[in-house]
């Protein structure tokens, strides 16, 4: 690893930068790693120390252009949003930004129980009673499971929720770049804001649920699982700190503003969209009356 969890910490104080372009005195504010001066839009990147040193960086691979067709082919599919939004060609803001995350290497070590049932079907009765019944058969299952991740990720910032985060990914990390400040140049680019023992629990919980979601899979068939009970024990081997590329994109819903995410790398977009009622409402009304045709017809067939 590049760098260990005792390495990796949270931007603590603002410093000032010197704009080798102006001369300019800029202060940076602390959790902000890299902008650019507000008086001639030099790169700044705060590469004297002055908070936690990123080990690797993976670069944008997505251009403005592409993200700005992601995110219009996002909004036009969305059929129940406002009209408005979907027909909006672009955002009012769209801003690259390298956001920071936490990858562990983890070993999650699981001991389990469970029964399965399988289901098989009985024919009773004789004649007009003759039917046939699904019935499930219960067995007992225990077992050891053991998975290992590389570069488990957990956001380092408090402007990108964890359930963002989640939705973003997957990242690529073989595409990751040793850090210099050249890498952010010219991008806004964030301190880590969430402390390391945050991410740790964080880690732990999101472990625990990718290990019972494996052993729900792999070793629990059948058609129905219960009393299923794991015993996980995570070990974080190791941590970097690593920043990863965001299209962050702002569209206006009346009084509200909308925040859309582009992932840098693979092109997923992510956002919760508002609902247009009224077009919900329409689908409604149009199922209820297709439901209505269809009792009519019955009954007529029927009659």
């Amino acid at each position: 690893m590049v760098a260990r969890e005792r390495q990796v910490g949270v931007h603590t104080g603002a410093m000032s930068k010197r704009c080798t372009s102006c001369g300019a005195s800029v202060d940076l504010p602390p959790e902000v790693l890299s902008t650019t001066c507000q008086f001639c839009d030099a790169p700044l990147v705060d590469d004297a120390g002055g908070g936690a040193t990123p080990a690797r960086v993976v670069p944008f691979v997505v251009p403005r252009e592409r993200a700005l067709e992601l995110l219009v082919a996002h909004l036009r599919a969305a059929w129940f949003a406002p009209e408005a939004l979907r027909r909006a060609a672009d955002p009012e803001h769209l801003q690259a930004v390298m956001v920071p995350f936490y990858a562990y290497d983890a070993t999650a070590r699981s001991t389990w129980t469970g029964k399965v049932g399988v289901d098989y079907q009985v024919t009773t009765g004789t004649g007009k009673n003759k039917r046939t019944e699904t019935r499930t058969q219960w067995f007992t299952l225990s077992g050891r499971h053991a998975g290992h991740w590389d570069g488990h990720l957990v956001s380092a910032s408090r402007g990108l929720p964890e359930a963002d985060a989640n939705a973003l990914e997957p990242y690529d990390l073989g595409g990751a770049l040793v850090y210099t400040p050249e890498h952010l140049a010219g991008l806004a680019a964030e301190h880590p804001t969430v402390d390391p023992a945050t991410a740790r629990s964080v880690a732990h919980a999101e472990l625990r649920d990718e290990a019972l979601a494996a052993i729900r899979d792999r070793f629990l068939p059948g058609n129905h699982a219960r009393e299923v009970s794991v015993q996980t024990q995570v070990d974080l081997a190791g941590v970097e700190l690593v920043m990863l590329p965001v299209w962050i994109a702002r569209h206006r819903v009346g009084d509200e503003v909308l925040r859309l995410l582009v992932n840098g790398q693979t092109g997923e977009v992510v956002g919760t969209l508002p609902r247009d009622w009224a077009k919900v409402a329409m689908v409604v009304l149009a199922i209820v009356a297709l439901l209505g045709v269809v009792v009519v017809v019955a009954l007529v067939v029927h009659g």
